[in-house]
């Protein structure tokens, strides 16, 4: 993954955030801003417009629908923050990990917003990129977007921990994390929960990783695959 034109390794300057942005939780595009798209004055209309009708298709997962109204109006719009982002969140979704973190490495590049750094990071797993998962988390630490990003970022550091043979070192990773949550149902905080069930899974810690499932179907028994993990487990 590069991270910008000239130097594949070179580290990004990160503007701050525009401050009339609204944050968004990771995964899930800002407000669309019609002043940030560079369409000519008479085709803005028409380019938020579509950028709306995108919006919709990626919130109801119709992925492919949503990449192609937006390859077109990419070329009207070009280097649009909401284009970009939303050209690397459905990217992602499709599994076309290279080209993802390319638009959201720009989006990044225009607003400074790091909303989205957790996934940027999981783009450089995927392509097993080890320099740019670091790099990605270094930059989120720095930036502290938010606490939503701020987990799902954590969540990713401990995979990518969990991948490089430092098992121990992403559970404690997770295990720190989950005892800053005070809402323990939330689904932050179920989210790590599932994710340190994982890893102990992973160590060979079965009891424990069961332990762990159990408390999250507890809360909410239809979450991801805990069901099906928890009867693996018996």
């Amino acid at each position: 993954m590069r991270f910008d034109t000239t130097s594949p390794r070179r580290q990004r300057y990160l503007a701050p955030t525009r401050p009339n942005r609204r944050r968004a939780k990771p995964g899930e595009p800002v407000a669309i801003e019609p002043s940030e798209l560079t369409a000519p004055p008479r085709l803005r209309p028409v380019v938020e417009r579509q950028l709306a009708e995108a919006a919709q298709h990626y919130a109801e997962d119709r992925y492919a629908e949503a990449l192609r109204i937006l390859t077109r109006i990419e070329r009207l719009a070009p280097a649009s923050p909401p284009i970009e982002e939303l050209l690397g969140l459905v990217r992602y979704r499709l599994g076309d990990f290279a080209r993802a973190a390319r638009h959201l490495a720009t989006f990044v590049d225009l607003t400074g917003d790091l909303t989205h750094g957790a996934i940027l990071m999981d783009c450089a797993r995927a392509e097993g990129d080890a320099e740019a998962v670091e790099h990605w988390w270094r930059a989120l630490r720095e930036a502290s977007p938010s606490k939503d990003a701020m987990v799902e970022g954590r969540i990713v550091w401990a995979s990518h921990l969990a991948d490089t043979d430092r098992l121990s070192t992403a559970v404690d990773v997770i295990r720190r994390a989950l005892e800053r949550e005070r809402q323990t149902t939330s689904l932050r905080a179920l989210r790590l929960r599932y994710q340190l069930a994982t890893l102990l899974e992973r160590q060979g810690r079965y009891a424990e990783a069961r332990d762990a499932f159990r408390a999250i179907a507890q809360v909410d028994p239809s979450l991801y695959d805990v069901a099906e993990r928890l009867a693996a487990l018996a």
